[in-house]
């Protein structure tokens, strides 16, 4: 949600002080502020996705679901190892769908589902609702992730390599300056609309599926970045192009994009993509 910070902001003008939970405050006010307060349609619901996650319990379980996921990733990897230790070169992955992820608060224990039913917000079927939820900085390695809802969600300054996405939903997802690498879409996955703001995409299969009716969001490289790269290529290799100010396209394909709406998307990743060998690879 790009204006979430100014609406939290714009709530001190409502009544909010810092000594009071924010997602306390919303919820119990939301119906007499919420129409003052925003001026996009829509926006109070998706507003309400993301501060759920501000609540004290909301805090709680951001933090055990790190610890979830970690835990999945370090199974993967005691299992290879047990296997190599008998002679076995089987390559796993960490299968992640929170469907036995549970966490306690003040003595009580939930799961996603009771979580998501403490709050006034839309209730969705089939998929994990994680809408909204801030999960900035993680690390996911060799994973198959299934059937979650991530729309809304932040994933800033994080790393994605070698994961399969199996019915997960990330429209609208925020991936600004991440690494998104050797990733798999089923049909049913999608990132419509998703941030890639200065990100790194690399080896990903870009289609009409993936990317739905809208292409991502990225940060165009300028003439001027181009030609300071020429310059300082010709005395000094540039190798690591992920110390990036704009949006880098590496060995992807884009033969399944189709769309009208996504062309000019195409377009622009070919090009980049042709013009990044020309001028760094030896």
């Amino acid at each position: 949600m790009k204006h979430y910070e100014i609406y939290k902001s714009n709530l001190k003008k409502f009544g909010y002080n810092d000594k009071e939970n924010i997602s306390d405050f919303w919820f119990n006010n939301k119906d007499r502020i919420g129409g003052k307060l925003f001026f996009d349609n829509g926006e109070i619901a998706i507003f309400s996705l993301h501060v759920r996650w501000e609540s004290e319990i909301g805090k709680v379980f951001i933090e055990e679901i790190k610890k979830y996921i970690e835990q999945k990733q370090k199974d993967r990897r005691d299992k290879i190892s047990s296997d190599l230790k008998k002679g076995l070169y089987n390559f796993h992955f960490a299968i992640i769908d929170f469907s036995d992820f549970k966490f306690e608060y003040n003595n009580v224990v939930y799961n996603i589902v009771t979580f998501v039913k403490l709050f006034p917000t839309s209730q969705i079927t089939g998929l994990t609702d994680l809408r909204g939820i801030n999960l900035d900085t993680i690390r996911l390695d060799s994973c198959i992730i299934r059937n979650c809802f991530f729309a809304e969600a932040s994933f800033k300054n994080s790393s994605f390599q070698q994961l399969e996405f199996k019915n997960a939903n990330f429209v609208n997802a925020n991936f600004e300056n991440s690494r998104f690498v050797a990733i798999r879409f089923d049909n049913k996955s999608t990132f419509n609309g998703a941030n890639f703001k200065n990100a790194f995409i690399n080896a990903i299969d870009l289609n009409d599926q993936n990317l739905g009716d809208r292409p991502l969001e990225l940060t165009k490289v300028s003439y001027f970045k181009l030609l300071e790269w020429s310059v300082i290529n010709l005395f000094r290799p540039i190798k690591n192009l992920e110390n990036r100010n704009q949006t880098i396209f590496l060995a992807n394909t884009t033969n399944g994009i189709t769309k009208p709406d996504l062309i000019e998307f195409k377009k622009y990743v070919n090009w980049f993509q042709l013009l990044i060998p020309a001028l760094f690879l030896e």
